[in-house]
């Protein structure tokens, strides 16, 4: 029995797309779709064989678009046969149609759901070995605020809370807490004390800043993730405020 033709047997392992067609009217028909605008759109084409139309589907009523599976080699041509011109009747309002490739994968293309891994890395504390560490930075952020009243609320609220996001000292003004929200209350929470801010619950960060340049106005804390920033006095240049945003 002879090979069969290399050309015929391409052709026949060739994939198959989709193409919509729109623009049409509602009451044409896929027969009507067929002669009065695939054939004639063929031929404008340079095609010949109408067996490269292996279907063609069709919503009457519904939907001014038309679907046809055709071969993919042959789908662009089509297509620019098709789009933005005129066929007649068989349009919704005499309009251009319009035309386009739909995706569709090649058939040896096999279709998996994603599949995610859960990342782990080794030299990563555990959760309690991290606890540990980030209340002992704590310890050393809190540690700038001297002892007294106002020290002692800021540790009250945070064993309650356990999610403050920064702290805002600004000189004569009361002490800020803003709490990152949770599932259940997402957006930000701010607490203020009865107490408002003196000298002396600043003078401990500005030691921080004695090795920034002038102007310079965030620093940290060694050793810790802190980001300690401050507020200078818009004449003078004098520090008048600083904000702590806890790192963890």
């Amino acid at each position: 029995r002879p090979a069969p033709d290399r050309m015929e047997t391409e052709q026949a392992e060739e994939s198959e797309v989709r193409v919509e067609i729109g623009n049409l009217s509602h009451r044409a028909t896929a027969v009507q779709l067929r002669s009065q605008v695939l054939l004639p759109a063929l031929r404008a084409a340079g095609l010949t064989d109408d067996t490269v139309l292996r279907g063609v589907s069709r919503d009457i009523g519904r939907s001014d678009t038309a679907t046809v599976v055709m071969p993919a080699s042959v789908a662009a041509r089509l297509v620019q046969a098709i789009h933005g011109h005129n066929f007649g009747p068989i349009a919704y309002q005499n309009r251009s149609l319009r035309a386009r490739v739909l995706s569709s994968p090649p058939p040896d293309v096999e279709w998996r759901e994603a599949r995610r891994w859960p990342f782990e890395d080794p030299t990563a504390m555990s959760p309690a070995e991290q606890a540990v560490v980030n209340q002992h930075d704590l310890e050393l952020l809190f540690s700038r605020v001297p002892a007294g009243e106002m020290r002692d609320s800021l540790w009250r609220e945070v064993r309650e809370r356990r999610n403050l996001k920064e702290f805002y000292l600004a000189y004569g003004r009361r002490l800020e807490l803003v709490f990152a929200g949770e599932e259940a209350t997402p957006r930000n929470s701010v607490l203020r004390s009865n107490e408002r801010v003196r000298e002396e619950h600043l003078e401990l960060f500005w030691p921080l800043f004695e090795r920034a340049q002038e102007g310079q106005r965030r620093t940290g804390i060694p050793g810790t993730l802190h980001r300690i920033s401050r507020t200078l006095h818009a004449v003078s240049g004098e520090p008048i405020g600083v904000t702590a945003r806890v790192g963890r």
